[in-house]
């Protein structure tokens, strides 16, 4: 529960900026939502695993995210979101892709930490 209310919180201020940049004009929306998946991938790992506040975890999201290979970065966002589309084109399929997103991510998060 301690992190449910500042994830809710962060939850509801991503969904409202991006409706807003999708009333304004759709490229802003879908930019906005590749920026907040490019340098907020790390987030929730890192809340959960190092015990960091929301804006600490943001932070050091962003950190990780600009360091080292940018290209390697965007490749795992790539193949993460890749995985998830995959599974749940199919309903029954979500229930194995998610599990191998999930496995591929904390990997990723391995490697970068």
């Amino acid at each position: 529960m301690r992190l449910f209310f500042p994830l809710f919180g962060f939850g509801i201020v991503v969904f409202l900026l991006t409706l807003i940049g999708f009333v304004l004009f759709v490229l802003p929306g879908v930019l906005f939502i590749f920026a907040v998946l490019f340098f907020c991938f790390y987030m929730i790992p890192l809340m959960t695993d190092q015990k960091l506040g929301l804006i600490e975890a943001i932070k050091k999201s962003y950190a990780m995210s600009m360091e080292g290979n940018k290209l390697d970065h965007l490749v795992a966002i790539i193949l993460f979101v890749g995985i998830t589309a995959i599974g749940s084109s199919i309903f029954i399929g979500l229930l194995f892709t998610q599990s191998l997103a999930m496995i591929f991510f904390v990997s990723v998060y391995e490697e970068k930490i």
